[in-house]
């Protein structure tokens, strides 16, 4: 622990007094803190006491090198925050860059010279009492340690906090509308990831259209409306195909296929469409590449084959062994997979009795 991570330490455990009126707490809190951070307090050269500006005065003004910082003081017991128009008028006229406003125990810092509205320059707070001794000691030498204030340091970090901060404001005021526009769509990403998290608890996969129906209501938007956020309706995956079963049982999970005579054993729905893929790869490459076209019947219209799958769907597909494609696995279960194998094994030139699951 440092010289002035000790000092802030004891500042918070109450081992040094704070004061209750304003030129004590110049002394026995700001200049301590300021010699902490390698500022020479009793060179008034650099730390210039009521420094005078517009025929105003500032309590303190730093300087190093051709930096200057300007520190409005005033007693524990106010509220800094009613003067910081003041200070940033002062530093504005002045053409100074950062300043600060502090009781001792809280420190504001401004950008009274950036390009945004004037409630918007204050862009960070240091609350001796409440933040931990480390992080608040970090804060106040990044932005005000003679050394990062001279080499220009203070200036960019204090920018980069101003952006970082207008950023976060940005994404929380957008989250409810970006929300709004996922389950209203719905995203397809989320409706697959929606449909994982059911079939881990019941089982079983849901329609498209229930979870996308399920989706609008979370937005409020009417139920009757079953669109995307493509404005394409939702249709129904396609009945009256019924793939023979080796096995018949009223399990939930997939345990082996066999397609033509080739039985394969399978962990679940998505290893199910790996493998398949992979068995018709390795039968069939040519064919196998003139089906990058096939998506799925829903409203979703996602390619179940690729030669790459865009980033952000990544976690949509799973590569197929020994070849360069990957084969969609985001919505098998037991609700699509006889629409999807369907189509897909008569490209390849088969039918549904060549097709038999297992099932438990």
């Amino acid at each position: 622990m440092d010289a002035l991570e000790e000092f802030v330490a004891d500042i918070k455990a109450k081992r040094v007094a704070v004061p209750t009126d304003e030129a004590a707490t110049k002394q026995g809190l700001i200049l301590p803190i300021l010699n902490h951070m390698g500022w020479q307090v009793f060179d008034t050269t650099e730390v210039v006491p009521e420094y005078s500006t517009a025929g105003r005065r500032v309590d303190y003004a730093l300087h190093c090198a051709k930096e200057w910082v300007f520190v409005e003081v005033k007693k524990p017991a106010e509220d800094p925050d009613k003067h910081e128009e003041q200070l940033l008028e002062y530093a504005f006229k002045a053409a100074v860059d950062l300043a600060v406003l502090t009781n001792g125990t809280s420190w504001s810092f401004y950008l009274p010279r950036s390009k945004v509205r004037v409630s918007e320059r204050k862009f960070y707070t240091v609350d001796l009492m409440q933040h931990e001794p480390a992080d608040a000691a970090r804060v106040l030498r990044d932005l005000l340690s003679r050394e990062n204030v001279g080499s220009g340091r203070a200036i960019k970090t204090a920018e980069a906090m101003l952006k970082s901060r207008e950023r976060d404001e940005a994404v929380c005021g957008a989250l409810p509308k970006a929300w709004a526009q996922l389950v209203s769509g719905p995203d397809p990403l989320l409706v697959d990831v929606l449909n994982d998290a059911v079939e881990k608890v019941c089982g079983y996969r849901g329609e498209v259209r229930d979870l996308a129906s399920f989706l609008r209501d979370l937005s409020g938007v009417p139920s009757g409306t079953l669109r995307t956020g493509a404005g394409i309706p939702v249709r129904k995956p396609r009945s009256g195909v019924t793939f023979r079963k080796a096995r018949t049982s009223s399990g939930k999970r997939p345990v082996a296929f066999t397609l033509k005579g080739t039985r394969v054993t399978v962990r679940n729905w998505a290893d199910l469409s790996v493998q398949l893929a992979k068995l018709l790869h390795s039968r069939h490459p040519e064919i196998f590449r003139q089906c990058l076209d096939l998506r799925t019947a829903t409203a979703l219209k996602t390619t179940i084959f690729t030669e790459g799958p865009p980033d952000e769907y990544r976690r949509s597909y799973r590569e197929v062994p020994g070849s360069p494609y990957w084969v969609l696995t985001h919505g098998a279960g037991p609700g699509t997979f006889e629409e999807r194998w369907k189509r897909i094994i008569e490209r390849f030139g088969y039918n549904g009795t060549d097709l038999s699951l297992e099932i438990r």
